[in-house]
């Protein structure tokens, strides 16, 4: 474990022993995945109940709440302090064709540190914004442009369930649900690269790096393999003519 490592543990910790001691629900700031693996796999340490949530279904930046005993019933209405803003183009007829990159690197560009924001989404010439509550305004007030383009910012009002992603579901045959069989599947790629993918830590299962080619996968697990995109193994149907499991696999669009 490294030393920045050690450092997050300590704070996510730290949060959690004041959870409990306050009697008051307490959050972390925005994990990657990694982080969050690092997380799950101290969580018998954890003083508190905790949930990771990133302000839509399936995000992949997410927050961990701190949740003490006595507020666990109030576990499925927490309030994250999780703000969506959409950048909209001043004109959209001149406006440029921007990607996540370029949203992401205005923001940084105005000093703010990558775990205040959250998932940045871009659909057609509007940008989404996840960020932190406490950032919000100072986002609004300071976004003007985005590489050349003028913007506004504005307070998302759309539902959070309108973020959540599309799936599209296709069939495949493994020889078993070994994750390099499914991970192969998933990527169209052969089974030695998805080996290579395991290795390289590029694959994780519900938000957990996995790095043994060997472990089994289960229906509803979720696979996210950095470069290829993320996938639900949504079925296992058994055995083919040809002695191989039939499975339907669901790719997040």
């Amino acid at each position: 474990m490294s030393e920045e490592e050690k450092f997050l543990l300590k704070q996510l910790l730290g949060l959690s022993m004041k959870a409990a001691a306050r009697n008051q629900i307490l959050f972390s700031d925005f994990l990657n995945m990694n982080e969050a693996d690092l997380f799950l796999q101290h969580r018998q340490e954890i003083h508190t109940k905790f949930q990771l949530y990133g302000g839509y279904e399936s995000s992949e930046r997410q927050m961990v709440a701190f949740i003490p005993d006595a507020l666990s019933f109030s576990e499925r209405n927490i309030s994250y302090p999780i703000i969506c803003l959409k950048a909209s183009p001043r004109h959209a007829k001149f406006a440029e064709t921007l990607t996540h990159r370029d949203v992401l690197g205005a923001c940084m560009h105005l000093g703010i540190e990558r775990k205040l924001l959250g998932d940045i989404l871009v659909k057609e010439k509007e940008s989404y914004i996840f960020c932190c509550k406490r950032i919000a305004e100072f986002l609004t007030g300071e976004l003007g442009k985005i590489r050349h383009t003028d913007i506004t910012i504005s307070i998302c009002e759309e539902e959070m369930d309108a973020f959540s992603p599309k799936k599209e579901a296709f069939q495949k045959t493994v020889t078993s649900v070994r994750l390099d069989c499914v991970v192969a599947a998933c990527c169209n790629i052969s089974r030695s690269e998805a080996v290579r993918q395991i290795a390289a830590k590029l694959v994780f299962i519900n938000a957990r790096n996995i790095i043994k080619p060997d472990y089994l996968c289960a229906e509803q697990d979720i696979l996210s393999v950095r470069g290829h995109g993320k996938y639900v193994l949504a079925r296992i149907h058994g055995l083919s003519k040809k002695g191989k499991l039939r499975v339907t696999l669901e790719k997040y669009i």
